[in-house]
C-alpha cells in the first residue's frame, strides 16, 4: 500500500512538473488529460471501488478456460444425500467409518484425507465401533484428520479425532478458509497462524507433502522463513494488495487457488462403491485419497469462481437441479493439493501478479497509446482545413480506437491467464484507455477548431494585401493574353479532332433539348438524352464490331463509363433493327446459387428482356427436358427456342460479369457453351446472327481457366480511355454561366483528373453548383483549392458518391494480393516503369482497381488526385499494418 501511495504522489508532481515544460501548445492539452486520466484510475483503484469488477473478471476467466484432464494422482470418496439415505443415519456411525477407512488402508493409497470432523464418537455412547476407529487412528501412519483452528462468535473452533491427536503416527491439519466479500472461495489458507509453534498446516497441503516427500521432494522454508518451498518451486504468499485486492487481510500463510477446470474433475467414487467392494484396490493404490461430504444437507458447499455468477445462497441452495454448480470443501482441498503437486511435478503455474511498477506502467500504457492514435487520425485524417471539423466522424474513430482497444487489453490479459496464470489488471486500463480517448478526442477537436480560425483570419488578410496590390493586376493582364494565344491554339485541335466524331455522334445522340435541368451525372449511367455525354472512340468500336457480328468484351474498373457505353450501343443497334437484351448478373448471383438455378436465371432473364414470356412457358419447357444438364438446357433454349422466334440479328450484354467470381461452382463451362455458339457459325448460320458482349470488373484469366476454349481469344476488347481535351467539349455548355473561359477550366480539370470520367463530371459539377465565378486567369488557382478543398481534404467524408473508397476497398479487400499490389505500386510512385503484361495477374488486378491505367504499354497512375491522396505515406502505413500479427499469434 505504501509503496502505491508513494507511486500516486510521484504521479502527481510529474504530471504538474510536464505541464510546465511542454511548449508545444497543441500537445500541452492531450498530454494533460493523459495524466489526469491516469492519476484517476489509480485514485479509484487504490479506494477499492474496482475491486469487485476485477474479481469478476478473474472469475470469468476462470470459466472461459479449457477443460484439463483428470489428475490421476487423486480419488475423491464422496458421501453423497443417496449414500445418507441408505445408511439412515448422519453423520455416519463410526462402525461404518472404521469399516471404510480399513477397506482403504487395505488397498495401498499414498495418503488419506478424512474431511469430516470426528471430534466425539458416534453415537455419543461410543461402543466397539468407536474402539475401532480409534485403532485405525492410532495404527495408520498416513492418515490425516481435520480441525477448525479458527473460531467465530458462531463458530467455535472445533478439535480434531482424540486418538488421532494422541497417535504418533498419524496427522491433523486444519480445515480453515478465507472468503472474500462477495461470498467466493479465491485464497486457500495454507496455515491459519504465523506464530510457529502454532502452525498447523491445511489438510490440502500435508497431504500434497506427503505424495511429494514420496517423490523426494521435501517442504522448505526461504532464508527469511516467510516463504514455503517444494523443491525450488515458492508457493507464493498472498499479501494485502496483490492483483486486484486492495487493503485485504493476509493473516496466515495464505495462496491464490488455482482450480482446476472443472473444480470437480478428479476420479471419484460413492461410499457404498468402496463398502459393497465394487471398487479394485488397484485403482486407490498409491493414490491421494480424500473423504468427505457431498451432500445439500452438510452445508459444506463454497461459492468459487466457477458459480460466482448464481444469486441463490449457500443456505437455500437444495435444489437438486443446482448440484451440478456446488463445489463442496472436500473438492477444494483436493484442488489445493493438485495445485501444489502440479505445480512441482508437471510445471502447471501457480497465479501470479505483477509488481506494483509492472502494473502502473501496464495501466499507463493503454491511455497513452489511445492519445497517441486519437491524436494522429484526428489531427492528420478527419478534420477539414476550414472551419466545420467533422465531430461526429472524429467520434466515430475515436469509439473505434476504443473498442480495438479494450478487445486488444482483453486478449492480451486472457491469454496471460490460461497460458501462464498471470492476473493482470484488466478494468483499470479498460477505464483509463476509453476516458482518455474520449477527453483526448475533445482537447482534439477544440485545437482544430482554434487552428482553423487562424488559418481563416491569415487567409483572409492576404486577400486583402493581393487586392490592394497594383503590381499583381498588371501582372495578371500580361498572362490574360499569353493565355489568349495559347487558347487559341487549343481551340484549333479541339475542333480538328471534333470533326473526326461529329457524323457518329450526332447519329448515337439524335435528341433535343432536353428539360431537365441536370446537366452532370454523378455515378451510373448517363441518360440518352444528357447533353453532358462525352463521345469517345469506344463508342464507335463497339458498335462497329457489333455490327460486324464480333464478341466483345469491356473489362476495366469501376466509375469509367460500361454501362453508359452499353446503353448507347443499345440504342443505335435497336434503330438498325437489332434485338437486344441485358442480363445484369448482379440481380441472379448469390452466395447459394446452384448450378441449375443459374441456367434457368439466365433463361428467365433473356426471356423477359426478348419478351418471349407470353409466347413460351419456360418452366414447363424446363421441366421438359429435366433429363438433360442444365447447360445442354441453356444450349437447346437458344438454339430451337431464342433463334426460332426471333429472326433479326440478336446482340446479348452480359453486364456486371465479375459476379460470377462469387459462385461455389465453376463457371468454365459457361463461357466454353458461349465459344462453341461462334464456333458452330460455319455449319449452322442462324448462329452468325447471335452476338454477345460482356462488361464487368473482371479480366479474362479470372473468369476462365481454360485458356484454349475461351471466347475472349476470339472476341474483341473494347478499351475505355481517358477523356482528352477535344472530348469533352459537351461539357463547357454546363460551365458557360459559371466562369468566363470553359475551355480553360476543362484543360485545369483534366490536369487534376488525367481524363477519369467519374471525377471529370463529378469537379464540372461541383463547379456548375458553385456560388462563385470563375474570372480569367484564376481558373488554374480556382481548380486547384476546388480540388483540394471539396475532394483531396478529408477525401472519405467527401467522397459521394463513392468513388476513392471503391478503389481503397479493391486494393485492400481480403479476397485480393493486397501486399503485392502495395508493393507495385509503391514502384510506380518511386518513379519506376512498368511494363504492362496481360499474362501477369497482379498486374491485370492493379488495373481493375483504377489507380492506374495502361499507356503505351505501361502502367501509369492514372491522375494527380489518386497520386495525392494514396501517396507513399499511405501505402507505407497499410504496409506496417499487413506487418503487424494477428490476435490469434498473441
Amino acid at each position: 500500500m505504501k509503496k502505491r501511495a508513494k507511486l500516486f504522489c510521484c504521479l502527481v508532481k510529474l504530471a504538474n512538473f510536464v505541464q510546465k515544460i511542454i511548449k508545444n501548445k497543441k500537445w500541452q492539452q492531450p498530454l494533460s488529460t493523459l495524466f489526469w486520466v491516469i492519476l484517476i484510475v489509480w485514485l479509484l483503484r487504490l479506494s477499492g471501488l474496482l475491486q469487485p469488477f476485477e474479481w469478476a473478471v478473474l472469475d470469468y476467466y476462470f470459466r472461459l478456460r479449457p477443460i484439463e484432464p483428470i489428475d490421476p494422482r487423486i480419488v475423491v470418496v464422496e458421501i453423497s444425500e443417496q449414500d445418507i439415505s441408505r445408511l439412515k443415519e448422519y453423520p455416519m456411525s463410526d462402525k461404518v467409518l472404521a469399516e471404510l477407512l480399513e477397506k482403504i488402508r487395505d488397498a495401498k493409497p499414498l495418503a488419506v484425507g478424512l474431511d469430516l470432523y470426528r471430534d466425539y464418537p458416534v453415537p455419543r455412547t461410543g461402543g466397539e465401533g468407536y474402539e475401532k476407529l480409534s485403532e485405525i487412528f492410532r495404527t495408520t501412519p498416513n492418515l490425516v484428520g481435520i480441525q477448525k483452528v479458527l473460531g467465530e462468535a458462531n463458530n467455535p473452533p472445533i478439535p480434531g479425532p482424540p486418538a488421532l491427536v494422541e497417535s504418533e503416527v498419524g496427522f491433523v491439519a486444519s480445515n480453515d478458509v478465507v472468503i472474500d466479500s462477495d461470498r467466493v472461495l479465491r485464497r486457500a489458507l495454507l496455515y491459519p497462524s504465523t506464530i510457529r509453534e502454532e502452525m498447523i498446516p491445511s489438510l490440502g497441503l500435508v497431504l500434497a507433502g506427503l505424495y511429494l516427500n514420496e517423490k523426494g521432494s521435501e517442504a522448505t522454508w526461504s532464508d527469511d522463513g516467510f516463504t514455503l518451498k517444494f523443491a525450488g518451486v515458492k508457493l507464493t504468499r498472498f499479501l494485502p494488495n496483490h492483483g486486484g485486492y486492495i487493503r485485504t487481510n493476509n493473516g496466515g500463510y495464505q495462496m491464490f487457488l488455482n482450480y482446476r477446470t472443472p473444480p470437480k474433475n478428479f476420479q471419484k467414487f460413492s461410499l457404498f462403491e468402496i463398502l459393497d467392494g465394487k471398487i479394485k484396490p488397484e485403482k486407490l493404490q498409491n493414490k491421494i485419497i480424500f473423504i468427505g461430504n457431498t451432500s445439500t444437507s452438510s452445508k459444506d458447499i463454497f461459492y468459487t469462481p466457477y458459480t460466482a455468477l448464481l444469486n441463490n445462497s449457500l443456505e437455500d441452495n437444495n435444489d437438486e437441479n443446482r448440484s451440478e454448480d456446488n463445489v463442496y470443501g472436500v473438492y477444494v482441498q483436493a484442488n489445493l493439493t493438485s495445485q501444489i503437486i502440479s505445480s512441482v511435478l508437471d510445471n502447471r503455474p501457480l497465479i501470479k501478479t505483477w509488481s506494483d511498477i509492472q502494473e502502473f506502467i501496464w495501466i499507463s500504457l493503454w491511455p497513452l497509446i489511445s492519445i497517441i492514435l486519437i491524436g494522429r487520425f484526428g489531427k492528420k485524417k478527419l478534420v477539414k482545413y476550414d472551419n466545420s471539423p467533422p465531430i461526429y466522424l472524429l467520434l466515430i474513430v475515436t469509439i473505434l480506437i476504443s473498442t480495438i482497444l479494450g478487445i486488444l487489453v482483453s486478449i492480451i490479459t486472457f491469454l496471460a491467464f490460461i497460458r501462464e496464470a498471470y492476473w493482470l489488471p484488466v478494468v483499470p486500463p479498460l477505464i483509463g484507455l476509453f476516458c482518455s480517448s474520449i477527453l483526448g478526442a475533445q482537447a482534439i477537436y477544440i485545437w482544430k477548431l482554434k487552428e482553423s480560425n487562424t488559418q481563416l483570419r491569415g487567409a483572409k488578410q492576404k486577400l486583402a494585401e493581393s487586392n490592394e496590390t497594383l503590381e499583381q493586376k498588371v501582372a495578371e493582364r500580361t498572362q490574360e493574353l499569353e493565355e489568349r494565344t495559347q487558347e487559341l491554339e487549343d481551340t484549333i485541335k479541339i475542333l480538328e479532332e471534333t470533326k473526326k466524331k461529329l457524323v457518329f455522334e450526332n447519329q448515337v445522340l439524335k435528341k433535343s433539348e432536353s428539360s431537365d435541368t441536370k446537366y452532370y451525372y454523378l455515378g451510373g449511367t448517363v441518360p440518352l438524352d444528357s447533353p453532358a455525354y462525352v463521345v469517345r472512340y469506344a463508342d464507335l468500336y463497339l458498335y462497329e464490331a457489333l455490327r460486324e457480328g464480333e464478341y466483345c468484351y469491356v473489362f476495366n474498373a469501376r466509375t469509367m463509363g460500361k454501362s453508359s457505353l452499353f446503353v448507347r450501343a443499345t440504342r443505335r443497334l435497336k434503330a438498325e433493327g437489332f434485338k437486344c437484351a441485358t442480363v445484369d448478373l448482379s440481380k441472379i448471383v448469390t452466395s447459394y446459387l446452384t448450378l441449375k438455378q443459374w441456367y434457368l436465371g439466365l433463361i428467365d432473364q433473356l426471356c423477359y428482356s426478348f419478351q418471349l414470356t407470353d409466347k413460351f412457358d419456360l418452366l414447363e419447357w424446363w421441366f421438359k427436358y429435366q433429363s438433360l444438364s442444365p447447360k445442354q438446357r441453356f444450349y437447346k433454349f437458344i438454339a430451337e427456342i431464342l433463334l426460332n422466334k426471333i429472326s433479326e440479328k440478336i446482340v446479348i450484354f452480359f453486364d456486371e460479369i465479375d459476379n460470377i467470381l462469387s459462385l461455389n461452382f465453376n463457371t468454365d463451362d459457361f463461357f466454353i457453351l458461349i465459344r462453341s455458339f461462334y464456333n458452330s457459325r460455319p455449319n449452322y448460320p442462324d448462329f452468325s446472327r447471335l452476338t454477345f458482349v460482356f462488361l464487368g470488373v473482371a479480366s479474362p484469366f479470372t473468369l476462365i481457366q481454360n485458356k484454349v476454349n475461351t471466347p475472349f481469344n476470339i472476341g474483341r476488347a473494347i478499351a475505355l480511355e481517358p477523356f482528352e481535351l477535344h472530348d469533352v467539349a459537351p461539357l463547357t455548355k454546363g460551365l458557360s454561366d459559371k466562369c468566363a473561359n470553359p475551355q480553360r477550366v476543362l484543360k485545369e480539370i483534366l490536369a487534376w483528373t488525367g481524363g477519369q470520367p467519374f471525377l471529370t463530371q463529378k469537379i464540372c459539377f461541383m463547379i456548375s453548383k458553385s456560388q462563385n465565378y470563375i474570372s480569367k486567369s484564376s481558373e488554374s488557382n480556382f481548380v486547384e483549392n476546388l480540388v483540394k478543398l471539396e475532394i483531396i481534404d478529408n477525401w472519405e467524408f467527401n467522397d459521394a458518391p463513392q468513388h476513392l473508397t471503391t478503389i481503397r476497398a479493391r486494393l485492400l479487400s481480403p479476397q485480393s494480393s493486397t501486399e503485392e499490389l502495395l508493393k507495385l505500386y509503391q514502384q510506380l510512385l518511386n518513379g519506376k516503369e512498368i511494363i504492362a503484361s496481360e499474362s501477369s495477374p497482379l498486374h491485370m488486378e492493379l488495373l481493375l482497381t483504377g489507380l492506374v491505367y495502361k499507356k503505351q504499354g505501361k502502367i501509369k497512375i492514372y491522375n494527380r488526385i489518386y497520386q495525392t491522396i494514396f501517396n507513399l505515406d499511405w501505402v507505407s502505413e497499410q504496409l506496417e499494418i499487413l506487418s503487424l500479427p494477428s490476435a490469434s499469434e498473441g
